[in-house]
């Protein structure tokens, strides 16, 4: 089957969830015998055309400005895979990540598109005011949900990551999609093996950020309101008067860095809280190896990659009952769930594996044995597959 898969975000530019799902998705589908071609945007740097684990990658011209960007790659987008049709003589599906094929009216070929999130979900886990609204890049934006309406009407599928998800989508009258439309199908971790620390490895690193012999307590997301490091930050300082001094580490980036960063000095836990910024992947391996717990305050997150890497890794989590996460996680069995937006539960659970080291491994145990059974991109590819033939005997029949 010959795949056109459209995305922002493909190796090497990616900034979160969306690209993981792009880079090992595509990969997969070729292993089990796809022909994939990917239309992603040219980013400064980046090479037009080449081969990436057996995907063929096609970059659109775009203008790499904040907000000119997504919008030169859809006026661009559709020359370029009219290109690509002339090119391959046609494809089977096309394949959009998020809301990518907004110029795209193709209704020869079956229109597939992956959400991974909502406006609606985002906005109420943030309430942005007026301002935020009307020039938000993402989710928030005013006009977002009119983009959202326009391309999942004109899927002939849609595949949402979680029931969480599935449920948001029906249940926005906005949107106006009607069942049976969506399928539901779980990611997979964004890698494949972390693999336990040597002891020189750990040495250096616990050296390099200053961690001392401190207990480590590792955050992994895009740092804006709705994944909720404000509420673990307070939940440090709650660490702190009851007795534990733990350290936290901060990976990503985003528009609340500089909000967590003036209440992390607020709460005088300057020497507690690392801010690493975006870190490449082996760097990020050893700091789920190294660490003692993965916390994910997010208000609502539609799935929680984060979530699979960790008990990959083999780690007790600790997290808000939110989102999808009970999708992913039972409370007591891989981590402990606890009352939303409340940054005392978060530190009374994060205090119980902290004081418990041996209930801690015995949950990192158990959760590395559930990712490597249940949880992979082959068995989303396979069960995509079926999805894709799915799509085109439908639209045969049509």
């Amino acid at each position: 089957m010959r795949i056109a898969f459209v995305t922002f975000e493909y190796p090497p530019r990616i900034e979160g969830g969306a690209g993981i799902y792009a880079a090992s998705l595509t990969k997969e589908l070729v292993k089990i015998g796809h022909e994939v071609h990917v239309l992603t945007p040219c980013s400064t740097g980046s090479v037009r055309e080449e081969v990436i684990d057996g995907v063929y990658v096609h970059r659109v011209d775009v203008i790499d400005k904040p907000y000119l960007l997504a919008l030169s790659f859809w006026i661009n987008l559709r020359e370029a895979l009219n290109s690509l049709n002339r090119q391959l003589k046609g494809v089977d599906i096309l394949h959009g990540n998020n809301l990518t094929n907004l110029l795209i009216f193709q209704k020869t070929i079956p229109q597939i598109v992956t959400i991974h999130s909502l406006s609606s979900l985002s906005i109420t886990a943030e309430k942005p005011n007026v301002f935020k609204r009307l020039f938000d890049k993402g989710e928030n934006n005013y006009f977002f949900k009119n983009l959202e309406r326009s391309i999942l009407n004109r899927s002939d599928i849609i595949i949402a990551n979680s029931l969480y998800t599935e449920k948001a989508i029906y249940a926005d009258e906005k949107l106006s999609v009607k069942e049976p439309k969506v399928f539901v199908i779980p990611n997979g971790p964004s890698m494949k093996i972390i693999n336990p620390l040597q002891r020189d490895e750990e040495f250096a690193i616990r050296e390099k950020l200053n961690l001392g012999d401190c207990p480590i307590i590792l955050f992994v997301g895009r740092l804006v309101p709705r994944k909720g490091l404000h509420f673990l930050i307070q939940a440090m300082k709650n660490l702190n008067e009851s007795g534990i001094r733990a350290k936290l580490i901060a990976v990503g980036d985003g528009s609340d860095r500089y909000n967590c960063i003036n209440l992390v000095n607020e709460l005088n836990l300057n020497d507690q809280v690392i801010f690493t910024g975006y870190i490449d992947e082996n760097l990020l391996k050893k700091l789920y190896s190294l660490s003692n717990i993965v916390a994910i305050p997010s208000i609502n997150e539609p799935f929680g990659i984060v979530a699979l890497d960790a008990m990959l890794a083999g780690k007790p989590i600790v997290a808000f009952d939110s989102g999808a996460l009970p999708e992913i996680l039972e409370d007591n069995v891989n981590g402990m769930l606890v009352e939303p937006e409340d940054p005392i539960a978060f530190s009374e659970a994060l205090s119980k594996y902290l004081s418990d080291p041996e209930l801690a491994q015995k949950v990192g145990r158990r959760n590395s044995e559930v990712a490597l059974s249940k949880y992979s991109w082959r068995k989303y590819a396979e069960e995509l597959d079926r999805v894709y033939n799915f799509a085109i005997t439908e639209h045969r029949d049509e």
